[in-house]
């Protein structure tokens, strides 16, 4: 055992004395001799009791006296800290982590310019918190994992107030990668854009298409699962079908989603590594009063939707060295109970450069139309932006210049959007 003291045991050793010589009265030398002595003797008593105070002799009262001392300092520590006015603080689990990570992401953002089309409401140009996010993933026993997500402030119309609610919320059994089953609150498998990590987006704010086909986060369970080195992957959703945060359902029938993805090549393009991925996902739901985006109801047609809904999802992913290529389309169908059925479609084409390390430059052209058999109701949109990595997705500024041919507008919309975003 390393401590600060020596391993081996102090020895004192006392000056050997002399027997004192016979009194001889008048004799100075003998008392001179005498009182020479006894001085000695007291220096060599006083140095041993001094060296065996300090030192002590054996392991146990070195441990001891160690121990005296570390009791003196908490003794003295605890109080400082109440005369200071601290308390004690323990953080620890309550159940069985095995791994538990905090993180979270804060992305503030401003706009000017344009309106622009139906997700922003005004053209004034402001400031507002984009995301305020803050969560909690881990691994507990032995094959489950799970995440806690709050959003404090997360939308992109304008609000009269900022309120928490959950974005994520669930378990996950992980035990075979074949067969792994998730339930509680979150994205289904559905098409690709507006699954990834918002901090790890190449543009600002999803396509519109994106932001109005694809479905939100919901409450359900999910058998999901991949095979062959993740080179397939598939999933199988049920779930409530009326978006995040709304713990019922409408009636007895749940929306379906199922999914289907693969890597079907992967190598070198030329010279870089390249990989190429598709996916292809679909949705059914039988509704009784779901609300919809009012964008999407027809004339003459309330925004609670009762009938039937069907979505086609098809999606694909080109990576070439610091090339990227993101294209994805996405259909929906529409049978109300009382009204006449009507399509929506929309799809996106984005193609990004790494220019440095640190500096990303994209383009991407997306439409949204969303009624098919009307005219002049699309909405087309081109979105060019840079993007600098001051510390990967940790520390990130961006800028988009959006360019919009919006319905009802006689000139093109003009928009600027910048983000500052910190992912800790």
């Amino acid at each position: 055992m390393n401590t600060p003291f020596s391993s081996r045991q102090s020895r004192t050793s006392k000056p050997a004395l002399e027997p004192l010589a016979p009194h001889r009265h008048g004799s100075a030398g003998g008392v001179g001799r005498r009182v020479f002595l006894l001085a000695v003797a007291c220096l060599g008593l006083g140095l041993a009791h001094a060296q065996t105070a300090s030192n002590p002799g054996t392991l146990d009262e070195r441990l001891n006296l160690l121990e005296r001392q570390l009791r003196d300092l908490a003794a003295e520590n605890q109080a400082l800290r109440q005369e200071l006015g601290v308390t004690n603080v323990h953080v620890k689990p309550t159940g069985p982590v095995q791994e538990l990570k905090i993180g979270g992401i804060i992305q503030a953002q401003a706009e000017f310019g344009d309106q622009g089309d139906a997700r922003w409401t005004s053209d004034y140009d402001r400031f507002y918190v984009r995301r305020a996010r803050i969560k909690a993933v881990g691994r507990f026993l032995e094959d489950f994992d799970f995440k806690v997500e709050l959003d404090l402030a997360g939308a992109l119309g304008e609000s009269t107030g900022l309120r928490a609610q959950l974005t994520d919320g669930w378990v996950n059994w992980n035990r075979y990668d074949f067969a792994r089953i998730k339930a509680g609150q979150f994205f289904p498998v559905f098409g690709y854009e507006k699954r990834q990590d918002p901090a790890s987006l190449q543009s600002i704010e999803f396509s519109l298409a994106g932001d109005r086909l694809l479905p939100e986060r919901q409450l359900g369970a999910q058998w999901w699962g991949d095979t062959l080195d993740k080179r397939i992957g598939w999933a199988l959703g049920l779930f409530n079908g009326m978006n995040a945060n709304n713990n019922f359902n409408d009636n007895d029938n749940f929306m379906v989603v199922p999914h289907l993805e693969g890597v079907p090549w992967k190598g070198q393009l030329l010279g870089q590594d390249s990989r190429w991925t598709v996916g292809l996902s679909g949705l059914y739901t039988d509704d009784d009063r779901f609300p919809l985006q009012p964008d999407l109801v027809p004339p003459g047609q309330t925004n609670v939707f009762a009938g039937q809904r069907y979505a086609l999802g098809v999606d694909t992913q080109l990576r070439a060295g610091p090339f990227v290529l993101w294209a994805e389309y996405l259909a929906s169908h529409y049978d109300p109970d009382q009204f006449d059925s009507y399509d929506t479609q929309g799809w996106y084409v984005l193609v990004g450069y790494d220019v440095t390390k640190k500096l990303q430059a994209l383009v991407k052209y997306e439409t949204f139309d969303p009624d098919t058999d009307a005219s002049g109701n699309s909405t087309d949109t081109w979105t060019f932006g840079l993007s600098y990595a001051f510390k990967g997705n940790n520390l990130k500024v961006y800028l988009n210049y959006l360019l919009m041919d919006v319905p009802d507008e006689p000139e093109l919309q003009h928009k600027i959007l910048t983000r500052l975003q910190a992912s800790f």
